[in-house]
């Protein structure tokens, strides 16, 4: 099976962070909304370059207008078409179109219509699922699943991911002390995918979701803090099941005292604040430890008795 190792850095990291011993790819964060570009993209990109890496670089969804979004990368990248692979970072963290697949097809559409490339899309199982209907037949993923709280090793562990459907371009398994992941993929395919002159075929699968027994259907009241893809975690079922049998459209829109069918019965805490944790590593916000999880800030916040969502240290376990 064809593999390659990769790192992925932001602005959080150093630029000589941009090379790794291990790592054959160097996928650097370019632009965020229509107001942000990485400070230190071009000088990550171009140590990365130097030593030989295969080059990527992405886009994190603000949720503003998903062409003018796509115009405002594409700008600002211009001397990376056709070398770097192109990557949408789709995240629920600042991010106020996250739950709106159709929004994903925009932005992916407008880049290919402009450079004859197709994206990759990076998010989590949650997002796969939002997507994947519009934009599975043409854009692989890149997907963020992390089955230990720390690994630091470059290989990877055991799958466990739900690709929705998706054709698996990568995928991401830790980020201790920097985001590892592994490709499916040949060098001579990613630098043709960077191209646009090849369509990728990854050497492992997309893994198929395991069809669990239906339980008698119940329902759940929403409380404050929770958001649907902690619940739907909670009950043992997917974020998009738990929507589809409620009839919502929109994931990021549920309300306190609200009553949700559920199939299956919730999971029962080991001990009062749980077995499960992040350590916070260089970079995180409690967000994106939101978003990884599927809970709310809020929830995190009162789970872990944090006062200021904003003041997080290296090191911290944050429990779920």
């Amino acid at each position: 099976m064809s593999k390659i190792y990769g790192i992925d850095v932001a602005s959080y990291q150093t630029v000589a962070q941009a090379v790794n011993k291990n790592a054959q790819a160097t996928v650097v964060k370019a632009t965020q909304g229509t107001g942000y570009v990485n400070p230190k993209c071009d000088a990550q990109y171009q140590n990365a370059k130097k030593n030989g890496k295969l080059l990527g670089v992405y886009h994190y969804a603000g949720g503003g207008n998903a062409t003018t979004e796509a115009d405002y990368f594409l700008k600002n990248i211009k001397g990376y078409i056709g070398e770097a692979v192109l990557f949408l970072d789709w995240e629920n963290g600042q991010n106020s179109a996250y739950g709106n697949g159709k929004w994903v097809k925009q932005f992916v559409d407008r880049v290919k219509a402009k450079t004859g490339i197709d994206c990759v899309i990076y998010t989590g199982s949650e997002g796969a699922g939002q997507v994947a209907p519009y934009v599975k037949k043409t854009n692989a993923l890149w997907i963020a699943q992390y089955p230990y709280s720390n690994y630091p090793s470059f290989s990877e562990p055991k799958s466990n991911y739900n690709a929705h459907g998706m054709t698996v371009f990568g995928w991401q398994f830790s980020s201790t002390p920097l985001d590892h992941s592994v490709y499916y993929v040949t060098p001579a395919q990613w630098k043709a995918y960077a191209k646009g002159s090849s369509k990728i075929t990854p050497a492992k699968p997309a893994k198929k979701p395991v069809a669990k027994p239906k339980a008698k259907s119940s329902t759940y009241t929403v409380r404050s803090g929770d958001t649907l893809s902690g619940i739907a975690t909670k009950y043992g079922m997917s974020t998009a099941t738990l929507a589809s049998i409620n009839d919502i459209s929109n994931w990021n829109m549920i309300k306190v005292g609200q009553k949700l069918k559920i199939n299956g019965t919730a999971k029962k805490s080991k001990s009062s604040k749980g077995s499960r944790y992040r350590i916070v590593q260089s970079g995180d916000t409690l967000s994106h430890i939101s978003y990884l999880t599927g809970y709310s800030v809020a929830y995190l916040q009162k789970k872990n008795g944090i006062k200021n969502a904003n003041r997080i240290s290296v090191g911290q376990k944050i429990y779920y």
